[in-house]
């Protein structure tokens, strides 16, 4: 009769067979590293180039690519299988263009953002975390915030405050809009806003006045960044001004 010792011993050199018989595969996520971008910014129609070194596992069609804010951003998923937004090109085994949307082609809010891409099967990513940094360039206004209303007395300063996001210089120019017609926008500042290593928020004192010293005849005036980073520009507009006599 075999013995219980003899047993285990042969049940235990069976499962072993078994298990070099079939090795298992462990996930590993679908790239290897992002080589660009490092530190790389883009703006309104702009386009940005990423570069990675696919695994054995890399499948196009199960990839998901996230922006992962640095700060108070939400994230932003870019890719998700056959999901993307028209400017974004088809993800390969070398890495995708994007264009500045998220899936549902919403521009991404400027900030600072590492880049993550994953499996959606297995939930393996690679993040880039701090050495693959997306610079989304632009502005916000948060007061007046869109939506929001500001009262001004012409004469006395109140408050106009945004956030800027950028790490080459840009040329930010305030306007106060009467009307949805082009042309009659007030110039209230040109501020040049310097390239920095965060989003940056900004404060500037108008009196319902602008550059050239002529005052605002009351009424409403939605107050907007019109942004130049030397090859594009654009307009991001904030709440309304309310400008009363003084």
């Amino acid at each position: 009769m075999q013995s219980s010792q003899a047993k285990l011993r042969g049940a235990l050199v069976a499962a072993l067979a078994l298990v070099a018989a079939c090795p298992e595969t462990l996930a590993e996520p679908p790239i290897a590293d992002i080589a660009s971008p490092t530190l790389s910014a883009i703006s309104p129609g702009g386009a940005l180039a990423v570069a990675w070194t696919a695994t054995p596992s890399f499948d196009a069609a199960q990839l998901r690519v996230t922006l992962v804010p640095r700060a108070n951003q939400a994230s932003a998923v870019l890719v998700d299988g056959a999901q993307r937004a028209a400017s974004t090109s088809a993800p390969t085994a070398t890495g995708f263009t994007w264009g500045g949307e998220d899936l549902a082609a919403h521009a991404v809010a400027p900030g600072f953002y590492g880049l993550a891409v994953g499996d959606r099967v297995t939930g393996e990513t690679y993040d880039g975390g701090d050495r693959n940094i997306v610079v989304v360039t632009g502005a916000e206004l948060t007061a007046p915030a869109p939506g929001a209303t500001l009262a001004i007395t012409a004469g006395t300063p109140s408050t106009l405050r945004f956030d800027t996001t950028a790490i080459g210089t840009l040329t930010l120019t305030l306007l106060a809009d009467p009307s949805p017609v082009d042309g009659d926008e007030l110039v209230i500042a040109a501020l040049p806003i310097p390239g920095e290593i965060r989003t940056v928020g900004r404060d500037y004192a108008w009196d319902g006045t602008t550059m050239t010293g002529a005052i605002a005849p009351p009424g409403d005036y939605t107050i907007a960044a019109l942004l130049d980073d030397g090859t594009t520009t654009w307009r991001v507009d904030g709440g309304v001004a309310r400008v009363t006599a003084p």
